[in-house]
Order: C-alpha cells, then structure tokens, then sequence
C-alpha cells in the first residue's frame, strides 16, 4: 500500500489492520478523486449530532485537475485504519461520516458525504443514505399522510365492524338486563313462598300449642270434676242440653214444614181457580155437553213422628258419649245451669247479679262451644261487680262450686 503520501491529523499509531470498505465508499473517492484535497472522519453520537476523529491528507499541493499519488483502493484502507484506531480505543463501533474535500480556496467545502455503519460488529461496513433535514421533513411528512390514510381507513373498517358488534351488545344487555330482572322476580317469590313456608310452620305450631294447652286443661278439668264426684251431674246437665237443641231443631222442622204445607195449599187453590175460569168460557160448535172435569182433590198431609221408648241407661250412655265429645268447661256450664233448674234458683242469680253479669250468664249457658265459652267467661270476669260473683257463691252448694270454681279457672287464665 503507498501509504507514504497520505497523512492524518491528530497523529496517533495506526493499527495493522482495518475492517473491508464498501464499495459504495470507493465509488465516493473515484468519483471526486480529481482535485481530492483531504478527507474528514467523524462519528455519529445521534442524529445531526458527530464527534471529530481524524482527517487524513492526500496530496500536498492540489489543484483543481491533480489526483493524488495514492490510488482510492489504498486510500479506502488507510480511512478503514483510522475506524480501527477508534473502535479499539472506545471499543464500541458505530456509524461513520466521511466528508470530501477539494483544494483550498473558494469551494472548498465538503464536496460529498457517505456514512458507513459498522455497528454490527462483522468487520465489514455497510454504506448508509443520510438525508438532509428538507429531504427528511418532506419524507416524514409523506410517510405521516400515509399513516393518518392508514390509521383513517382503519378507523373506519373497525367502526363498521364494532357498530354491528355494538349493535349486537346492547341487544345482549337487554337480554341479559331482562333476564336478571325476571331472575330478582323469581328470586322474591321464592323468598315470599319461603316466608309464607315458615309463617304457616310457625301458624301450625301455634295452633299445636293451644291445641296441646287446650288438652291439658281439658284433662286437668275433667279429672277435677271426675274427682268430685260430679259424673251424674254433668250426665244431667248435658241431657238437658241435648234435649234443647233437639226441641229447638225440631221446631224449627215443623215451622219450615209448616210453611211449606201452607204454600202447597196455596199453590192449589191457584190451579183451581185457573181451571174454574177456563170451564166458564163459552165453547162455539158443541155437538154434545162436555163431560165437566173432576176437581182436584186437596189432600193434606201431616207428619207423625214415631219414636221409640228409650231406657234410662239408653239415655245416660248417649249423654256420656255426647258428654266426651265437649270440653270440660262447656260441660261444667250445662251442669251448672242443670242444678239451677233442679233447686229453681233463677231468681236468686237474677237478684244476687247485676243484669249484664246475669244476661252473660244465660250466653254462657246457650253455648256449646268451647272457644265461645273461654271468651264469655273472660267478658264476665271483666265485668264490674265480683263481689257479686263472690256473694253468690255462698248460697251455692259443694258440686255447684266446684263447677263455679272451674268456671272462674278458664276466666282468669
């Protein structure tokens, strides 16, 4: 290599060796080898922005038609041996700028420009276009309208794309909205069936324990009556009882018959005058007398009830099976209200009581219901005028207060 001629500024020892050169390089010197004056190596640290490293001299005196002694193949190793220098003193290669000078004077500014980038570290440099800032601006400036066209044309196939899809969603979300709807619907049934579930358990259970209190007291009173010795007392009192319900249901037997017998009569009557009013009109074209209808005859029924004897066994045993068919509280009443009637002691209830203690008296007497019963008393244990009560318990005897006393029980519970 005729190296001898060529220089570099600042000096420093160059290296054995260097990385290849583009020919993109080469073609650079050939084509201003004419006049080549020097040329200027800088590094690129980033855009616009280069650090100095060497230039290097290749012919003392030139002019405008003088070439250098060295050829451009040596002077593209000697520009390599100064890249070397640099890599190996910063050991981290990069992007090169080399600049062409002509003879000193006027023009002597840079002719050319090429950069070289050795940053991939393969030892060979690849030869890299660097525009200017107008040619970059004008260049960036189309690749953005190229991208905002991209970028709309995108926008606009992803809206008709979504708007469907959007479209689609908000049919989803009625869907979907409607269906929770139905959901919370179904979900407050469910929990009103669940409530009604337990409000009826709690009902039943109630029910159960008045059923069960009830019970108790029934048993509680009976085996107190049974204890006194009032059996045939009770027996009594509802035989009589029985006895007025029977009276008064036939009773009102014989009047709702007797109210039909009366319209059946009457009914006939009508039919009779009918047909009398139809005998009497005069009959056109007789060929013979008409033989005159028979009248209807109006036969009147009555009813006759036949009723066996019964014997007093008979009797006693339907009083007692009706007798355990009632709570012992109603029992206790009829029996109360048999004795009255067997001493005639009306008119002492009625003169001892005040009118509204005596008159719930008689409604406890008339009933035959338990729940009605328990409800009377506690009206009349209400009622102003206990002493009364109290008082009228001394006119009665040992059986009549043991009913009193269990009367009284139900009254205060």
């Amino acid at each position: 290599m005729t190296s001898e001629t060529l220089s570099h500024q600042p000096e420093f020892e160059l290296p054995l060796s260097g990385p290849d050169y583009p020919g993109d390089l080469l073609g650079l010197i050939e084509e201003h080898y004419e006049g080549l004056f020097r040329i200027v190596v800088h590094k690129e640290i980033r855009r616009n922005k280069y650090d100095y490293i060497a230039q290097v001299k290749c012919q003392e005196n030139p002019g405008k038609k003088s070439r250098p002694i060295a050829p451009p193949e040596d002077i593209c190793e000697y520009l390599m041996l100064i890249v070397q220098k640099d890599i190996d003193t910063t050991d981290l290669p990069g992007k090169y700028r080399f600049q062409i000078h002509g003879p000193p004077g006027s023009g002597s500014g840079p002719k050319k420009t090429k950069h070289i980038d050795f940053s991939d570290g393969d030892n060979i440099g690849k030869s890299v276009n660097v525009m200017d800032e107008a040619t970059l601006l004008e260049q960036q400036g189309t690749y953005i309208s190229e991208l905002h066209g991209q970028v709309n044309s995108l926008i606009e196939y992803v809206t008709n794309m979504v708007q469907p899809v959007v479209q689609e969603n908000r049919e989803m979300m009625k869907i979907v909205t409607e269906s929770q709807r139905r959901l919370a619907d179904i979900e407050a049934i469910r929990l009103k069936h669940e409530l009604e579930l337990r409000m009826h358990a709690d009902e039943q259970k109630r029910l159960e324990a008045e059923a069960e209190e009830r019970h108790r007291k029934w048993h509680t009173a009976l085996q107190h009556l049974q204890e006194t010795g009032a059996t045939e007392a009770i027996v009594k009192g509802v035989q009589q009882f029985i006895a007025k319900k029977q009276a008064e249901a036939r009773a009102q037997q014989d009047r709702a018959e007797h109210r039909e017998d009366i319209q059946t009569r009457e009914g006939l009557r009508e039919e009779q005058k009918e047909k009398e009013k139809r005998a009497k009109k005069p009959k056109r074209n007789r060929s013979r007398k008409a033989n005159p209808e028979p009248e209807p005859e109006v036969v009147e029924t009555t009813i006759v009830e036949a009723a066996g004897e019964k014997s007093q066994s008979d009797i006693e045993r339907e009083a007692m099976d009706a007798a355990m068919d009632m709570h012992p509280v109603v029992l206790a009443a009829q029996a109360l209200r048999m004795t009255i009637d067997e001493k005639n002691q009306w008119e002492l209830l009625r003169e001892t009581l005040s009118q509204d203690q005596f008159n719930k008296f008689l409604e406890i007497f008339d009933s035959d219901d338990y729940d009605k019963s328990s409800k009377l008393l506690k009206e009349l244990y209400l009622l102003k005028g206990v002493k009364k009560i109290m008082k009228l318990q001394e006119h009665l005897d040992k059986q009549q207060l043991t009913f009193v006393e269990l009367l009284l029980k139900e009254a205060i519970s």
